[in-house]
């Protein structure tokens, strides 16, 4: 295999991997979709990387490196993250196999919006956006890494989860780029991974990243995925700033946290994906509030004066400072007001006592919740959230421990060992009350080992379908050898003919990427064998 070429279709890799297509091309290699053979022939990706041109001891650190951040990538368990399969060298390459997920990228689809005229995300799709993605940060950055690459064309909207999933992480990219740079042969351009205009400054010119520089990333794909444009008709090269404003269209409050997101300097954003979450939780439940207001205090509000009032009304707070100005006119301007709007004093006071009667019912039912931080305490909840957060971590941390020490299913032995410890972190994971914060967090982990275990059940079905058809055919098979060694005649022979070929066809029935297919190839030679000493015997009859 030349490194240089694309590995043609057909192609199997590693014994294991059949080639089916190309999926992309990139500086660091290429993606191709194929099939596991050992596994009934389930769709996976295989990535490729191209590893420099260089001398023994520095492509010695290049495995290292790469070796070194994909045990990172095969420690993430999360159902929005594909599971890493295997990683390997080949012929001078090294791969990596990963879960295969069906769907489309967010590039494609604001593509197919943008085409058909429909324009890009609302704002309200892009929180609900960010709401999906943001948990995944958060997991992602808890355990150590950052995905370094988030664009559009880097997180799928699965089919089959329908959910963002993020794919294509930088950490291998950047082990790889690591050594690179420490090779004469290669420019210090080249240390650079990330999409330029999704990269913040600190990536692009220093090769840095932080967690708040994955947010940064997020928050150029949401502007891209609201206002239709790329980056570069977003932002001011010549000024060194963001000019989106006039492109995208969305609440102050929601444009305040994009700008955080945004900031040039890492200290500025903020510093955690918890962080940005609750910002866009906050607004969530601003909206909520006033969606739930009844319909007298929204005709209040909509009476008011376009000059008290703004277009998008984001918080008590800002009704109240849009009708300050009012007061702070001259007494007869004030007069005039007072009986040009003989209402509007007493429509303002409507819509204000209901709000306050809103935020006061916010504050008694929360009163009651575990989950604001700065009630948790006086009502003697935080101890047992903190008690379920380190439950939830320990369970996390055995099953993944246990998954990385043990090697794949060989038998049937092994398979029923999975199933039992899946089953066995499905119930630790469904103990957690409904009413503890880690709750939230765990619910798409359980769909995960939900969808885990009854991959290895079904799969577990079909071994033990497999060897009991094996067994019966073994058991067939002897009493047929014996009557063909007895048989002399020619009705009998035809007889013992029919036989070995509906045994033949018995084992064909049987898939070969089960634990018995080695035993079951090596039975097809031998009933061919026998089928054809009792042709040779017809043939001389």
């Amino acid at each position: 295999m030349r490194v240089t070429s694309t590995i043609s279709p057909g192609t199997l890799i590693d014994r294991r991997y059949r080639i089916q297509r190309v999926l992309g091309r990139g500086g660091m290699g290429r993606t191709y979709l194929v099939a596991d053979e050992r596994c009934f022939g389930d769709r996976c990706v295989l990535k490729e990387f191209l590893p420099p041109q260089m001398d023994g001891a520095v492509l010695k650190k290049a495995r290292q490196l790469f070796e070194r951040e994909a045990r990172v990538l095969h420690q993430l368990v999360h159902p929005q993250i594909p599971r890493l399969l295997a990683c390997f060298e080949e012929d001078g390459l090294l791969f990596l196999v990963e879960e295969y997920i069906e769907g489309q990228n967010y590039q494609a689809l604001l593509d197919q919006r943008l085409a058909t005229g429909e324009g890009g995300f609302s704002e309200a799709e892009t929180i609900c956006w960010l709401e999906e993605v943001l948990p995944v940060l958060e997991y992602i950055h808890h355990s150590h890494a950052i995905h370094r690459d988030i664009s559009p064309d880097n997180i799928m909207r699965s089919r089959h989860r329908n959910c963002p999933v993020l794919i294509d992480f930088g950490v291998v990219k950047q082990a790889i780029t690591e050594v690179r740079v420490q090779s004469p042969q290669q420019t210090l351009s080249t240390a650079f991974v990330g999409k330029v205009g999704y990269a913040p400054p600190e990536q692009i010119r220093m090769g840095q990243c932080f967690p708040s520089s994955d947010l940064y990333s997020l928050a150029v794909t949401a502007l891209v995925l609201l206002s239709g444009k790329p980056p570069s008709e977003l932002y001011d090269s010549r000024g060194m700033q963001w000019q989106w404003r006039e492109n995208v269209r969305v609440s102050e409050a929601f444009a305040r946290i994009l700008t955080k997101m945004l900031a040039e300097r890492p200290q500025d954003r903020y510093q955690s994906a918890t962080e940005a979450r609750e910002a866009l939780a906050s607004l969530a439940r601003l909206h909520q509030s006033l969606v739930a207001m009844p319909p007298s205090t929204h005709a209040a509000i909509a009476n008011i004066p376009s000059t008290h009032r703004r277009q998008n009304l984001l918080s008590p707070r800002s009704a109240i400072a849009n009708i300050i100005p009012v007061a702070t006119q001259s007494d007869a301007q004030i007069s005039e007001v007072k009986v040009s709007n003989s209402k509007f004093y007493t429509q303002i006071t409507a819509a204000l006592s209901t709000l306050t009667a809103v935020i006061l019912t916010g504050i008694i039912v929360g009163m009651r919740s575990p989950y604001i931080p700065f009630l948790c305490k006086p009502l003697n909840s935080c101890a047992r959230d903190e008690e379920f957060q380190q439950f939830y971590a320990r369970v996390l941390q055995k099953e993944t421990t246990t998954r990385l020490l043990s090697r794949p299913p060989q038998t049937v032995e092994d398979l029923q060992n999975t199933r039992d410890r899946l089953r066995e972190t499905l119930v630790q994971l469904r103990s957690i009350p409904d009413d503890v914060n880690v709750r939230s967090e765990a619910q798409p982990l359980v769909a995960y080992y939900r969808n885990e275990l009854e991959r290895v059940e079904n799969r577990l079905a079909t071994e033990k379908s497999a060897a009991e058809a094996l067994a019966a055919i073994e058991q067939r098979a002897r009493s047929v050898a014996r009557a063909t060694s007895l048989a002399s005649t020619q009705r009998r022979l035809e007889q013992a003919k029919a036989n070995w070929e509906d045994l033949l066809g018995q084992l064909e029935e049987i898939p070969d990427e089960t634990f018995v297919g080695d035993r079951v190839r090596q039975l097809r030679g031998e009933y061919r064998e026998q089928l054809n000493k009792v042709e040779d015997k017809l043939e001389r009859q």
